[in-house]
C-alpha cells in the first residue's frame, strides 16, 4: 500500500508549515493536491490493467478484444464476454456437439443442450454394432425414459421426418442438430418462511400456491460433456430428483427444522398429491421430512421443533415483481425494514413527509390486507410514497389524500387478490391499486419492474407512468364489454322523412359532432334503421363501427367502445326528432360474445346491478325460469325478468348472434356478476387494466406506457404507448395528443396517431403468450411461436412488452449468425425455445 506524502517529509516542514506564527499552510494544500492527483491516476492504473484481460474487463472495452478474435457486437448490450473468452477454443473444437452447445449458451446467456436428431432415429442395427440404448420400441415400463418424451432429453427412438429443421418444421433426420434453449433464468429464495396448512403440511410458495421447485442448473463437469437435466433451468421432476437426489439437495432446495438444516438422507422425495381425505399421500415414511418438487409441497413426520425455513429456486424471464433476485435499493436510515405479515392499520403519512416500505435486496416480504379488506395509506399534501420489493396480497392497495408522488418499484399486486392452490384467482374482477385521490391533487404515479392487477384512479387527480411491467386482469376470459348505448324514444307518430337529404349531427366521447345525411323516404322504423346505417357508414373510419338496431318501436344504435354517443338536429326539430333520436337516453349496456341458439339449456338465476358508472348498487337476483327455446326468446324472457326484478325500463335485444342488456335509465350502467348463468349468456366480464372504476366506463389518468404487457384493456384519458403490448382495445378520451408507437393495441382501439404499430383491426395477428395466469413461472412471456411483429416489432428490434430487455431477438441473431462456422458440413441446426 502506498505511504502518504506527509510520511515522506522531515516533520520540520510540516511543523513549521502549520505554525500559526510562520506558517501559512501552504505545504499542506500543496500536499493535498498531489495526494488526490497521485489518487486518480493510481485508480486509472488499476482499470487500464483491468481492461488488459477479458475476464475484468470493462463492457465497452470488449468490443476491442471481439475485434482481435474476429467477432462483431451482436446485441445491444454489447459483445457476450464469455464469447469473446472461448472463441478461440470453440474454433479448435469446430463440428462436436459440445462446441455447438457451448456456442449457443455463450451467445445467448441461456442454458442450452444440443441434440443430434440422428442418434434418435428407429433403425435396423448391424449385429456388430449394436445400440441397446436405441431400441426402435419404447419401453412403458421404464419410468425415465416415457417421463422425458417430448422434451430436450428424450430417449425414445422416432422415425424419420422429412421437413427443414431450420424452420422448425421437422427434428428427426440425419443431418439435423437441435439446440434447445431455456429463457428462464433461477431465482434463489433463501430462508422462506412456507406457508402451514397445519403442523405438518407446508407449501413453499409465498402464496400458498403448488408451484413446482426449479432447479439452479448446476455447471457441468466438463467442456465436452452434455447439458443434462441438472445443468440446465427447468422444473424439479420427482423421478429425477429421487435418482440424483444429492445433486438436487443443497442446491436447488434444502429444508430447516427450525434445529438447522436437514441432511439429504432426512428429507425424502414422495408425491405429494391430494388424496381422497382431504389429506396428501405418502406421508413421511422413515424420514423426518418429505418433499414433492413438482408441487412444491413439504410434509414431516412429526411436528418440526422450531420455526421452519426453505431455500428453494423459482424461475422468472428477468427480474420483476420483487423476490430473491438482487436489486439496487437506497439507503435511508428513515425506512424501516419490512419482514412483511398482516396489516391490520392504515398507513398515516403526514403533509409533505416520506413514507418509503423497502425489503432488503434478495427478500420478498409478504404484507397482507385483513380478511376482505384493504391495505390503505392516507397520505398528505406533498407526501411521497415509495413501496420497493414486496408482495401485497389478500386485497387491494388503496391510497388516499393527495401525496405529490407514489412510486412503485419491483413490487407485486397478486392480480386476483389470493390465489388458489392451482393459481386460479380469488377474485377474477378484483382492482389491485385504488387511486382514491382528492381531486385536487396532482399526484405523479410510477410503476417500474412490476406486476399488478386493475389499476383505477380518476383523470383529475394524478397521471400513470409505467416502465417494464405487467398489467394484467386477474380473470382473463370475460367474454362480455360494456358498450355505449343511445336508445331512442318511441315516437308519436310512425317515422316518416320524405324523398331529399336529411342532415344529423352524431357526436362520439369528446370529439367534434359529424353531419350524417339520411336519405329519404323513410317510412317506419325499420326503414330508418337502414337508412341511419347507410349515413353513419360513410363516417366508418372516424366513428368507427356503430350497430343500428330495432327494438320495440325505437332505434337502438351501439358503439364499440365505452364513449358517449349523441344526436342532435342540426337547426330546430329536424329528422333526429322525427326519429325519436334526439329525446334519446345515454347509458351503457352489456353486450356479450356470441351465444349458441338457445344458450340456456335449463332454469338460470344471476344478479343485476343498476346504477352509475363507478358506483356498483346492491345486486338483484333474477330468476328465469324454463329454458326457451331459440335466442331471440331468451332475450324476451331475460328482459321481463330483469324489468320485473331490477330496472322496469331496461331492454334486452339480440344483435347477431349475442345478447345485449341495455338499462332503462340515462347515465347508468348494467352489470351483471361472474356467475354459471352469466358464463352461459356470455355475459361475464373483466375489468379493464386501467381505468377510473372497474366498470371502465370513464377514462382514467393519463396514461403512459413504455415496454410494458397490458393484459386487457385501457381507457384513460390520454395515451403514450412504447414498445408495448396492450391486448385489450385501447381508448383514449383525447386523441389530439399522445402517440402508439412500435406497440400492439387490440380490436377496436381508439387511440392517437400510431406510428409502426400493429393492430387486429388492420389484420396483424395477435400475440401469443405461454401463459397468461399469474403464479406461473412464465407468466406474461411471449411464446416461441409468437408473431415476428410482436417478437421483434420493438424500436430497436427487441421485442414488445414488458421482457423488452430480455434481447430474445438479438440473442437468437447473434447465435444464427455464428452457427455456419461451427457446423459440420452437410450438418442443419434449428433453434427451439424452450417454454
Amino acid at each position: 500500500m502506498r505511504r502518504p506524502l506527509r510520511e515522506l517529509l522531515p516533520a520540520f516542514y510540516l511543523v513549521r508549515d502549520a505554525d500559526p506564527l510562520g506558517g501559512d499552510g501552504m505545504l499542506a494544500a500543496l500536499l493535498d493536491a498531489l495526494e488526490g492527483g497521485i489518487d486518480e491516476l493510481e485508480a486509472e492504473l488499476a482499470d487500464r490493467l483491468d481492461d488488459v484481460f477479458v475476464e475484468t474487463a470493462h463492457p465497452d472495452e470488449l468490443v476491442h478484444f471481439a475485434a482481435l478474435v474476429g467477432l462483431r457486437e451482436t446485441r445491444r448490450s454489447g459483445v457476450p464476454r464469455a464469447l469473446v473468452a472461448d472463441v478461440i477454443r470453440l474454433r479448435r473444437r469446430k463440428g462436436t456437439l459440445s462446441v455447438l452447445e457451448q456456442l449457443a449458451a455463450d451467445a445467448t446467456g441461456w442454458p442450452a443442450r444440443a441434440v443430434e436428431f440422428w442418434g434418435l432415429l428407429a433403425s435396423t442395427q448391424h449385429v456388430a454394432h449394436p445400440r441397446p440404448h436405441a431400441a426402435a420400441t419404447a419401453s412403458v415400463r421404464d419410468p425415465l425414459p416415457m417421463r422425458y418424451v417430448g422434451t430436450p432429453f428424450e430417449m425414445v427412438a422416432r422415425t424419420a421426418e422429412i421437413g427443414l429443421v431450420g424452420t422448425g418444421r421437422g427434428r428427426h433426420n440425419l443431418p439435423n442438430i437441435g439446440l434447445f434453449l431455456w429463457r428462464l433464468a433461477p431465482v434463489e429464495e433463501a430462508e422462506r418462511v412456507p406457508v402451514a396448512l397445519d403442523a405438518l403440511r407446508y407449501r413453499v410458495h409465498p402464496l400458498g400456491i403448488d408451484a413446482p421447485v426449479w432447479s439452479a442448473g448446476l455447471p457441468e463437469e466438463s467442456v465436452e460433456r452434455i447439458a443434462g437435466p441438472e445443468n440446465v433451468v427447468m422444473p424439479l421432476r420427482r423421478i429425477e430428483a429421487r435418482t440424483h437426489w444429492g445433486r438436487y439437495y443443497g442446491s436447488s432446495l434444502r429444508v430447516d427444522d427450525g434445529t438447522g438444516p436437514l441432511a439429504a438422507d432426512e428429507v425424502a422425495v414422495c408425491d405429494l398429491g391430494d388424496d381422497a381425505g382431504g389429506g396428501w399421500w405418502h406421508v413421511p415414511p422413515g424420514t423426518r421430512a418429505a418433499v414433492d418438487p413438482e408441487r412444491g409441497r413439504l410434509a414431516f413426520a412429526t411436528p418440526p421443533p422450531g420455526p421452519v425455513r426453505v431455500t428453494y429456486h423459482r424461475a422468472l424471464p428477468m427480474p420483476i415483481g420483487g423476490g430473491g433476485y438482487a436489486r439496487t435499493v437506497p439507503d435511508s436510515p428513515d425506512s424501516p425494514e419490512v419482514t412483511g405479515g398482516p396489516v391490520s392499520a392504515p398507513f398515516e403519512v403526514p403533509a409533505g413527509g416520506t413514507f418509503a416500505l423497502r425489503a432488503r435486496s434478495g427478500t420478498w416480504p409478504v404484507l397482507h390486507a385483513p380478511p376482505g379488506g384493504e391495505i390503505v395509506i392516507r397520505a398528505g399534501a406533498g407526501a411521497e410514497i415509495v413501496l420497493d420489493g414486496l408482495l401485497l396480497a389478500g386485497g387491494p392497495l388503496r391510497i388516499t389524500g393527495a401525496p405529490d408522488r407514489v412510486t412503485l418499484r419491483h413490487c407485486t399486486l397478486v392480480p386476483g387478490h389470493r390465489l388458489a392452490p392451482d393459481a386460479a384467482p380469488a377474485v377474477p374482477d378484483g382492482l389491485s391499486l385504488i387511486l382514491d385521490l382528492d381531486l385536487a391533487a396532482s399526484t405523479t404515479v410510477e410503476v417500474d419492474h412490476s406486476i399488478s392487477g386493475p389499476i383505477v384512479g380518476d383523470a383529475r387527480s394524478c397521471a400513470l407512468v409505467v416502465r417494464d411491467s405487467i398489467l394484467a386482469c386477474a380473470g382473463g376470459g370475460g367474454r362480455a364489454r360494456h358498450v355505449a348505448v343511445w336508445t331512442g324514444a318511441v315516437p308519436d307518430v310512425v317515422p316518416a322523412l320524405p324523398a331529399g337529404s336529411h342532415p344529423v349531427l352524431f357526436g362520439v366521447g369528446l370529439s367534434a359532432e359529424h353531419l350524417l345525411t339520411l336519405t329519404g323516404p323513410v317510412a317506419g322504423p325499420t326503414e330508418a334503421a337502414a337508412a341511419l346505417r347507410a349515413a353513419i357508414g360513410d363516417h366508418q373510419p372516424d366513428l368507427g363501427p356503430v350497430e343500428i338496431a330495432e327494438h320495440e318501436g325505437r332505434l337502438v344504435v351501439v358503439g364499440t367502445g365505452t364513449e358517449s354517443i349523441r344526436f342532435v338536429d342540426t337547426d330546430g326539430p329536424g329528422a333526429a326528432a322525427k326519429l325519436g333520436l334526439a329525446a334519446g337516453v345515454p347509458s351503457w349496456g352489456l353486450l356479450g360474445a356470441a351465444v349458441p341458439d338457445p344458450p340456456l339449456t335449463a332454469s338460470a338465476t344471476f344478479d343485476v346491478t343498476v346504477g352509475p358508472p363507478g358506483r356498483i348498487g346492491e345486486a338483484t337476483p333474477v330468476v328465469l325460469g324454463a329454458a326457451p327455446v331459440s335466442t331471440a326468446a331468451t332475450a324476451a324472457a331475460l328482459q321481463d325478468a330483469i324489468r320485473a326484478a331490477a330496472d322496469p325500463d331496461a331492454s334486452v335485444l339480440v344483435l347477431g348472434a349475442s345478447l345485449l342488456a341495455v338499462p332503462g335509465t340515462a347515465g347508468h350502467v348494467l352489470r351483471v356478476p361472474d356467475s354459471a348463468a352469466a358464463r352461459a349468456l356470455s355475459w361475464e366480464t373483466d375489468p379493464p387494466a386501467v381505468a377510473a372504476s372497474a366498470d371502465g366506463i370513464r377514462p382514467g389518468p393519463a396514461l403512459d406506457l413504455e415496454r410494458v404487457t397490458v393484459l386487457g384493456a385501457v381507457h384513460a384519458r390520454s395515451v403514450e404507448i412504447s414498445d408495448s403490448i396492450v391486448t385489450g382495445p385501447a381508448t383514449a378520451a383525447r386523441r389530439q395528443v399522445g402517440c402508439v408507437r412500435y406497440s400492439f393495441v387490440g380490436a377496436g382501439a381508439r387511440t392517437p396517431r400510431r406510428f409502426r404499430s400493429t393492430t387486429p383491426d388492420s389484420g396483424d395477428p395477435p400475440p401469443e403468450f405461454v401463459t397468461v395466469r399469474y403464479g406461473h413461472a412464465a407468466f406474461g412471456q411471449l411464446a416461441a411461436g409468437c408473431p415476428a411483429s410482436v417478437t421483434a416489432g420493438a424500436s430497436d428490434g427487441a421485442e414488445l412488452g414488458a421482457f423488452h430487455d430480455v434481447e430474445q431477438p438479438q440473442r437468437l441473431a447473434a447465435l444464427r449468425s455464428l452457427l455456419a462456422e461451427y457446423l459440420r458440413f452437410t450438418s442443419e441446426a434449428g433453434i427451439f425455445l424452450v417454454d
